[in-house]
């Protein structure tokens, strides 16, 4: 495997962290993707997940323990529905953030996606939201099997990672984020196939998370701040127009990242179609 896809020997989170806590974030990328991702999540609990007593996963805490203001699991628990809930992450320090910011109604567990302490079919609903793409590449078939071993019958999986087809965030991964932590992006027809092939039926599938086009994902612009800071609302009004509509996921060689809905089968009925459905060449 080229080295490229190989996390930094010896690396570990918490030395990620300052470069974050110590920087000026873009509030307006933020709010738009948390918005996003907030929205997809409710859309799940409408249509999938109706009248379900759910055990919900949360594949890691970054965003709830260090770059808090894309807290989604927060705002997850605020949503009125029965569920219990857990989260995850490898860092024992991110873990302990995440504690201080949570409400007690989240479970946090030290642990790896490799090798999550949990009982097969512990789960109705599993949420990575950009966790896969930051393990090396050769790892993401055994990281899909490991969700499906601890998701019940017809459960849910929501995956988002950042997108092979956007040129932009390739070089944005290599020149950039990928000095601060490891990441890589994925591509979507792969993706598709793997959780095909792996005993998973697409549901839904999205470009997403747009306003990263304008100077990465993360990066604060000032100009952008100040420009759309009173207009936040407006600009998400039009963007979800876009990524929540059934034909964002034609636009992946735009949309920073991508995001799959998609169920646990387990019927032999169900496994040939999704077989069939793998294609012969990926993108």
């Amino acid at each position: 495997m080229d080295g490229k896809n190989r996390a930094p020997r010896g690396f570990r989170w918490e030395e990620a962290i300052p470069r974050f806590t110590n920087c000026k974030r873009s509030s307006i990328k933020s709010k738009l993707f948390q918005a996003v991702y907030l929205a997809l999540i409710k859309r799940i609990f409408a249509h999938y997940l109706i009248n379900r007593n759910c055990t919900i996963l949360k594949t890691d805490l970054w965003n709830e323990g260090v770059e808090y203001d894309r807290d989604l699991f927060t705002e997850v628990s605020k949503i009125h529905m029965k569920k219990k809930l857990f989260a995850m992450d490898v860092s024992p320090k991110i873990c302990n953030l995440g504690k201080k910011r949570v409400n007690d109604k989240i479970e946090v567990v030290c642990s790896s996606v490799m090798k999550p302490p949990f009982k097969n079919k512990s789960f109705d609903f599993i949420l990575d939201i950009s966790t896969i793409d930051h393990l090396p590449t050769e790892q993401t078939k055994l990281v899909i099997e490991r969700y499906r071993s601890i998701l019940k019958d017809d459960g849910i999986l929501l995956i988002v990672f950042d997108s092979g087809l956007n040129f932009a965030m390739e070089m944005y991964h290599r020149v950039y984020l990928r000095k601060i932590y490891p990441e890589w992006t994925l591509v979507p027809l792969k993706m598709k196939g793997l959780l095909q092939i792996l005993g998973f039926k697409i549901l839904e599938e999205y470009g997403c998370y747009f306003m990263g086009l304008i100077g990465g994902t993360h990066r604060r612009l000032p100009i952008l701040e100040r420009l759309l800071n009173t207009r936040v609302n407006v600009v998400w009004s039009l963007l979800q127009k876009i990524e929540l509509s059934r034909w964002s996921k034609y636009l992946c060689f735009l949309a920073p990242q991508y995001a799959i809905i998609a169920k646990r089968i387990d019927t032999e009925s169900e496994l040939p179609s999704a077989f069939a459905a793998l294609p012969a060449k990926a993108c």
